[in-house]
């Protein structure tokens, strides 16, 4: 107590114990401030001068759960130390929210950070003072000592102030002056006095703006610079910039006088904190040093670079720093060099002179100016080329072309390289002026980024721009109570597109966008745009020394923080960069990525439940999802479904909402119950009218195009069994990806030196590419040059090969390897308005190619009844000959005022069915046109797929009664069919209530139909029945008799699988019964009438079977991920299901067990034998410890032994028998991987491993198990054997091989061996001993299944350099997700009831009938007439599949062949239930229910040709 007292009375560790609250209270507010109600939150660190007021604080936070927390005290314990009946700490901790409620009261313990010597460490950077680490380093000659080495666990340990810490001095005074004790380092003072960097003046330093090379002053220093070289432009041309070894970033600070923006950046060496003055003048910098890896920035980013003596040797390590520089270094960009190379002529400047003249000539470097100033210090300027055709004429390719180099790869803890990345500026861009001049190009798009890329979203990024200047304007400015006079360096910490960075630039302050390594990489946009910003795991600590920044703001970055790292160490690292007396400030709310909603609209955006929504996820993908999830939409019109409401009298939106809002909860429903005015329009995104006037239509039209930005409009209706859809969404719309298909890739064989390029793939799969697409290369081996990133034009497509619009004539011989993948180009429609459209509608969308003349006679006819409407304020009446002919009089006037575009003859029986159904509504119309502008509308909000271009007639006049109507019939009976009658008539209506329909699966389609059939009135009287069922194996069920069966009046289809399809098409072919077949997949849709007699059965044609990839590519030689989620989800069932089994089953009866192993006696008993001794015996798990020990040791096996064995057996250089490469396309070659807990991908693998193990033998999981921190440490006590490659180890190559185990003369010996010992390990166990096998379930996301399954297939593609998946893509293709939206789901299921009317009604032909493709991303619509059935042809007889021969009598076997005979066919195979030839006799038994039995017989002719005759049915009751 008397040690706690001690602390307590030095005034920081009240800063500290305040601090340490407070950022607990923020942690409670972000994990249980739930209902949006605090969107934003901030907090004032206390003042020094606050410090002193109290020895115990308490927060000025109210939690949510209660009220305020009591006073942390700060105990002198260790840093990781916790209260244990603490759960808070518990739930803050990876992994161990999962939502639950938890005390916000707790306790924890903090230390003081001390250095290596036990003092008070003050200026503590934990990355950089690991001395631990860095005394463990091999070598320091590469500045290795300088370089992050970041210790694990993260600290959780507290900065001290330094004694005497004051409020700094603000902007812009302290560019020149700062308060000596808050950065107390005299040794830069001393070391650099004579050249005026910076001196000590009574309690200040002093900056006067000299420099070791800025000796008339660092202002005429930057005036040299330009005048030396004007194309530089300070302030237009030049805007971001990095100064390299910066002294006191003087270099930076003046220049933004210039309106230039620069990043210093020095190592924290003997120079003595010179980074920590610059950021305490306010000015940018932070920790670096080039050494050995990669620098923290993008590929392309700075406009200029300059070196002032910053002391690298540019040109060491085969000029691996300057090669680092030219690629941070963008196209076009300076390269500024001032050191006594350049103007000394002692033998060693001279010396480094001539090696940096020869190394910049090998990159391609273009000497601009070498000039001396007054002071006789000199300078170079060096330029970057702008496209890579230098690089590609060098005689020698040293250093050569980067061909593993991704662009858009985040450069973390990335290896310094010695290639150049191919430099590339499109097509479309003028290298001379690119990029855009300051400041447009801060609200402009990235002219050189390639929007293809799902990362760069042009309309995201505007969005983003939008959302934050209004947040920024409205809130941050005015309603957080921020004082921003006292902000000058800022930090945000996921800064996304550098939106919030973008809206402050004219305040007197600058921001550090900080791009986190797990979120989508916008960093090149960032910096793009004139902004700066770096990588950084925050996970780990940010290179800059404590108590730098005024201002942290942090947008939607901790919810997945939490999943990644220990949240308080994370808390402690803000802690430890935060000024005292200043804010945090969180925006707990993702911004808004799709259209941007009304900033003060209070209503929380809606997170994505990927588990509910997967299925339309996989359709859309997340980017869209939450577009529409930020969407407004107006529809307006509610036909149908208002009809269904029982509230007579009230307002139809009003009487709708309640039932609309029911559907789905995430979506916010309201009315608008007055007239709609222009205006009102002006708050969606995308507005619907369903019945609306052509006059109203057009003025709501006008208003939607000139709104700013433009307003989607969307008009359709639907008139009986006629409908319509217009669509304009402006005068210029991006469709961003035009049919939402993966890009196409292939596999490169060979391409060769020619004019143009002939490029071939491997025959692995067949080439998706198209006449002029365009295509990228990746991996090229030889031919480096097309590794540059250009999209290059394909002008001739072949299955295999496709020829390049490129002359490689030139370019190296290409070896080997190589990936050609498509680049998907937005695209920009220019929509006609709806006045212009009407009058010139251009080319329509056509649905049914037999009705090629259909669209235009409607579109006439459309605009007919809307005159007809507006001058009799009516629908014409159904049957009304007189009310048709009005209409049809319309049509025709209409037509003459075409002139020379009229039709010549216009289809009156079509009009009178179009006047006379007019009024109806009919619910599958209603259901198809929903479907299809329902996903207008999502095209409309997100620029996915591409939008209806512009009109769409649909009719389906072919679905009436093929008998003449009466008028009579046509009549209204008060029925709530009414709509249906006056349009098919009260006969068929009758029938279709009295039918009995039979209706398989009651998923998505099946809910559907229901929907439908209810509202049609199909099977709704006494006499009707509808039997539902939704078991996919229901051939097991024997409640559907013969009786059952022959009573039906048609049969629908509602299946996901082609096993249960296939057995329902035989049923209906048996029992001769129409089946509606059909189904979804994502955006498209297909339907398919089997009728009896007229056309085809659903099983007369078959896709063919998917492709499988051979054993031996998924287990040793994938080359794409799903080979690699093949591998990891037959992993999964080997080791979690199949292997537990088996281990049961030997427990079960062990001698019965051994006895059939040594009956099998071959090589797969063998395994299996081996596998359950390895579970109870090496691998046998008691405790979680030994789990965690198992998965680490799996690690290492799978990913580190298995590989190096691979490559030991065939190592690169390997040949085939032939002679060839062996490790050629597609083989890709593996790289084994180094498993470190620093990563999160391989401690999460252990995770989820270890959890699932542990399942599996029954173990308890610890406390500890979910928390990433204690998780590696647990890692960490894991030996790990060192791996020794064997000799002889047989690898299966052979494509056609089914299994990888080969047999042995030995394997009967090996297997007798194996079951004694076996019985050795059972003798070990506990009586009643089992396993839990684990049924992989991919639905329930808190399971680790899924988990498991992506870190061993991400893993695995990382040994071979594939490209890996997120959880949620892992979970589509290794569980076999079907995409499925409900817009397909709707135009299906309307389409087949469409048909419905038909098979009820009876009568009508096989043309008559519509077989429908439709693809709703496209949209394409492909209707056409159903295949009739083959027809089979003996003597004068002819049959199809549909026909059986009926034979009625007890007759026998004898009399069966002759009757057969006489027909001329002689049977050679008869059978009846198990087959049976006609020598044998086999006992039947027949169902009581069952009046005769079917034989089938297989004939030939008097020729012995084979001939398929029918089924023969057999009446002996």
């Amino acid at each position: 107590m008397a040690m706690i007292q001690s602390l307590l009375t030095k005034g920081w560790n009240r800063f500290l114990l305040t601090l340490s609250f407070l950022f607990l209270s923020l942690i409670a507010v972000f994990y249980f401030t739930t209902d949006g109600a605090n969107r934003f939150s901030f907090y004032y660190f206390p003042s020094p001068q606050d410090l002193e007021s109290s020895r115990s604080i308490r927060s000025p936070l109210q939690s949510p759960l209660g009220p305020p927390a009591a006073p942390v005290p700060v105990t002198p314990s260790s840093p990781y130390s916790f209260n244990e009946q603490s759960e808070l700490v518990e739930g803050v901790s990876a992994y161990e929210t999962d939502g639950e409620q938890v005390n916000p009261e707790f306790e924890l313990r903090w230390e003081i950070c001390r250095s290596g010597m036990g003092f008070e460490a003050v200026d503590y950077i934990p990355c950089l003072d690991n001395m631990k680490a860095i005394k463990k380093l091999k070598s320091r000659r590469h500045m290795e000592h300088r370089e992050r080495h970041c210790p694990t666990p993260a600290p959780r340990c507290l900065v001290p102030l330094p004694p005497g810490y004051k409020v700094p001095v603000s902007w812009p005074k302290s560019r020149d002056m700062i308060w000596f004790d808050n950065v107390p380092h005299s040794k830069l003072v001393e070391y650099k006095k004579d050249q005026n960097w910076v001196r000590k003046d009574g309690d200040y330093l002093v900056f006067p703006g000299g420099g070791t090379q800025f000796k008339e002053g660092v202002s005429n220093y930057i005036q040299f610079i330009e005048q030396s070289c004007p194309a530089i432009e300070w302030g237009k041309h030049t805007r971001v910039v990095l100064d390299v070894g910066c002294g006191v970033a003087s270099f930076g600070g003046y220049l933004l006088d210039k309106d230039v923006i620069t990043i210093s950046f020095a190592p924290k060496d003997e120079h003595e904190a010179q980074i920590q003055f610059a950021l305490e003048r306010g000015i940018p910098a932070f920790l670096s040093v080039i050494g050995t890896q990669q620098l923290t920035f993008p590929d392309n980013a700075f406009d200029l670079i300059h070196c002032a003596r910053c002391r690298v040797h540019w040109d060491g390590d085969g000029g691996k720093p300057l090669i680092e520089l030219n690629r941070i270094l963008r196209p076009g960009g300076f390269f500024v060099w001032s050191a006594t190379p350049v103007y000394h002529d002692d033998p060693r400047d001279q010396s480094v002179w001539n090696a940096m003249v020869t190394l910049t000539e090998s990159i391609c470097w273009k000497l601009l100016v070498k000039a001396t100033d007054a002071a006789g210090i000199g300078l170079v300027i060096y330029q970057k080329p702008v496209s890579s055709s230098c690089y590609e004429k060098r005689k020698v390719q040293d250093p050569p072309l980067c061909i593993h180099k991704n662009r858009y790869d985040i450069s973390w803890y990335t290896p310094l390289e010695g290639c150049l990345p191919p430099v590339h500026v499109d097509d479309s861009v003028d290298s001379e002026t690119w990029p855009s001049s300051w400041p447009e190009r801060l609200n402009f798009w990235p002219s050189n980024l390639l929007e293809s890329n799902n990362v760069y979203n042009k309309a995201r990024y505007y969005e983003d721009t939008k959302h934050w200047k209004g947040l920024v304007s409205s809130i941050y400015m005015h309603d957080l109570s921020i004082n921003w006079s006292s902000i000058r360096n800022v930090m945000d910490m996921n800064a996304g597109f550098g939106g919030f960075a973008a809206a402050l630039v004219t305040e007197a302050l600058w921001v550090m966008n900080v791009v986190p390594i797990h979120e989508l990489n916008t960093l090149p946009i960032i910096i793009n745009r004139g902004l700066i910003g770096v990588y950084n795991d925050w996970c780990e600590s940010f290179n800059t020394y404590p108590r730098t920044y005024d201002l942290l703001h942090s947008s939607f970055l901790f919810g997945k923080l939490t999943k990644r790292c220990d949240i308080i160490s994370c808390v402690a690292e803000m802690d430890r960069i935060l000024r005292p007396a200043e804010v945090v400030a969180l925006n707990n709310q993702r911004p808004p990525e799709g259209i941007e909603r009304e900033v003060a609209n209070g209503k929380k955006p809606m997170e994505i439940d990927e588990d509910l929504h997967s299925r339309q996820l996989a359709v859309y993908g997340r980017e869209t999802m939450r577009r529409l999830f930020a969407s407004n939409v107006l529809v307006s019109g509610l036909q149908g479904l208002g009809v269904e409401i029982d509230d007579v009298g009230k307002n139809r939106a009003s009487a709708c909402v309640q039932k609309l809002q029911e559907l789905n909860s995430a979506v916010i429903i309201s009315t608008i119950t007055t007239a709609l005015s222009k205006e009102q329009l002006s708050n969606f995104q995308a507005v619907v009218f369903t019945d609306i006037g052509l006059e109203t239509a057009l003025e709501f039209d006008d208003y939607c195009r000139d709104h700013e930005p433009p307003i989607a409009f969307i008009k359709s209706e639907v008139r009986g069994l006629f409908g319509s859809v217009f669509c304009d969404f402006g005068p210029s719309f991006t469709v961003v990806d035009v049919d939402g298909e993966e890009p196409h890739t292939g596999i490169i064989a060979s391409i060769n030196n020619d004019n143009p390029a002939l490029v071939c793939c491997v025959d692995d799969e067949r080439l998706e590419f198209q006449d002029g697409d365009l295509v990228v290369f990746s991996e090229v081996q030889g031919m480096t040059e097309l590794n540059d990133g250009k999209p290059r034009k394909v002008i001739s497509a072949r299955p295999y090969s496709f020829t390049l619009e490129e002359d490689t004539t030139d370019f190296g011989a290409y070896y080997r390897g190589g990936i050609v993948t498509q680049v998907k180009q937005p695209k920009v429609l220019q929509f006609k308005p709806l006045r212009d459209a009407v009058k010139d509608p251009g080319d329509f969308l056509l649905s049914d190619f037999s009705k090629f003349d259909r669209p235009i006679l409607l579109h006439l006819a459309f605009q007919a009844l809307d005159a007809f409407r507006h001058e009799l304020g009516r629908f014409p009446v159904a049957g009304s000959v007189e009310d048709a002919d009005k209409l049809i009089d319309f049509t025709f006037k209409i037509n003459e005022s075409l002139g020379d575009s009229k039709l010549e003859e216009i289809d009156r029986k079509l009009l009178n069915h179009f006047a006379s159904g007019s009024r109806a509504v009919l619910n599958p119309m209603a259901a198809m046109f929903g479907g299809i502008v329902g996903q207008e509308i999502v095209k409309a909000c997100s620029g996915k797929f591409h939008p209806l271009f512009q009109f769409l007639y649909f009719d389906s006049v072919e679905s009436l009664p093929t008998e003449p109507l009466d008028s009579n019939d046509l009549k209204p009976l008060g029925s709530r069919y009414d709509a249906q009658i006056s349009v098919f008539g009260a006969k068929l209506q009758k029938k279709m209530e009295e039918s009995k329909v039979f209706m398989v699966g009651a998923g998505a389609l099946g809910c559907e139909f229901l929907k439908n059939l209810a509202l049609m009135g199909v099977c709704c009287s006494q006499k009707g029945k509808l039997t539902i069922t939704d078991d996919d194996i229901i051939e097991k069920k024997n409640v559907f008799d013969d009786t059952f069966w022959e009573s039906l009046d048609a049969v629908i289809n509602a299946l996901d699988n082609v096993a249960a399809r296939m057995y329902m098409d035989g049923r209906c072919l048996y029992f001769q019964k129409p089946l509606l077949e059909s189904g979804t997949l994502g955006t498209k849709c297909n339907t398919q009438m089997v009728i009896p007699h007229l056309t085809e059965n659903y099983g007369a044609s078959r896709d063919p079977p998917e492709k499988q990839a051979p054993m031996c590519t998924v287990h040793s030689f994938p080359h794409n991920i799903d080979h690699c989620l093949t591998w990891a989800r037959s992993e999964f069932e080997g080791i979690l299901e199949k292997t537990p089994d088996e281990v049961n089953k030997f427990l079960a009866n062990p001698s019965e067990y051994a006895s059939a192993m040594k009956a099998a006696g071959d090589a797969q008993a063998r395994d299996l034998l081996e596998r359950v001794i390895d579970c109870l015996d090496r691998d046998k798990c008691d405790t979680f410890q030994d789990c965690v020990t198992w998965a680490r040791l799996r690690f290492e096996d799978y990913f580190s032994d298995r590989v190096k064995q691979l490559t030991y057996t065939f190592p690169e250089d390997a040949v085939t028998s032939g002679g060839a490469p062996f490790w050629s396309a597609p083989k890709r070659f593996p790289q084994p991987l180094q498993f470190s807990t620093r990563d999160a991908s391989h401690v999460d693998f252990i995770m989820a491993a270890s959890i699932l193990r542990a399942e599996t033998f029954g173990i308890p999981l610890p406390d500890w198990a979910k928390s990433l921190r204690k998780l590696a440490e647990a890692i960490d006590e894991v030996v790990v054997p060192d791996f020794v490659p064997k000799k002889g180890v047989n690898i299966v190559t052979d494509e056609k091989a089914t299994s990888l185990s080969t047999a042995s003369i030995d394997d009967a010996v090996v297997i007798n061996e194996l079951v004694a010992k076996l019985e050795e390990c059972a003798k070990r166990l506990p009586p009643g001993y089992h396993m839990n096998a684990v049924q992989f379930e991919k639905d329930d996301d808190t399971n680790f299944h899924i988990d498991l399954i992506a870190g061993l297939a991400n893993m695995r593609a990382r040994n071979y350099g594939i490209p890996e998946v997120d959880k949620l893509k892992a979970k589509f293709i290794a569980g076999r997700i079907i995409p499925a939206i409900a817009t397909s789901t709707a135009l299906a299921t309307g389409l087949v009831c469409l048909e419905l009317y038909k098979v009820l009604s009876g009568g009508h032909k096989v043309e008559s009938y519509r077989n429908t493709f439709a693809n709703l991303s496209l949209p394409l619509f492909s209707m056409a007439e159903p295949v009739p059935p083959k027809v089979i042809r003996h003597g004068d007889m002819s049959w199809t599949v549909w026909d059986r021969w009926a034979i009625t009598g007890n007759i026998t076997l004898r009399e069966l062949l002759q009757w057969l005979k006489d027909k001329g066919l002689n049977a050679y195979s008869i059978s009846c239930g198990n087959p049976c030839f006609i020598t044998d006799v086999t006992k039947l038994e027949v169902p009581s229910y069952r009046r005769h039995v079917d034989v089938v017989v297989a004939c030939e002719d008097d020729e012995d040709n084979d001939i398929d005759i029918p089924l023969i049915s057999i009446y002996f009751r």
